[in-house]
């Protein structure tokens, strides 16, 4: 995870947007890098970033499995 930036990049891509109801989470993916970002938008301006490889990101089935119904 990389945690040094905090937006996403002009080269990635929006996947899907989660409104939860505490905060909101953009999924994008750097398909040159093979990663994906996810910001989590929380109360007060507060952002937290996270980036993980697609590899690692595809261990994670309550999150990509969403990403496949699209």
């Amino acid at each position: 995870m990389n945690f040094g930036k905090q937006q996403p990049s002009k080269q990635e891509i929006l996947l899907t947007t989660i409104h939860n109801q505490d905060n909101v989470v953009e999924v994008y993916l750097n398909d040159a890098e093979q990663l994906i970002t996810e910001m989590i938008h929380l109360s007060n301006h507060r952002v937290k970033l996270y980036q993980f490889e697609v590899s690692q990101y595809k261990k994670r089935p309550e999150l990509y499995n969403l990403l496949n119904s699209f």
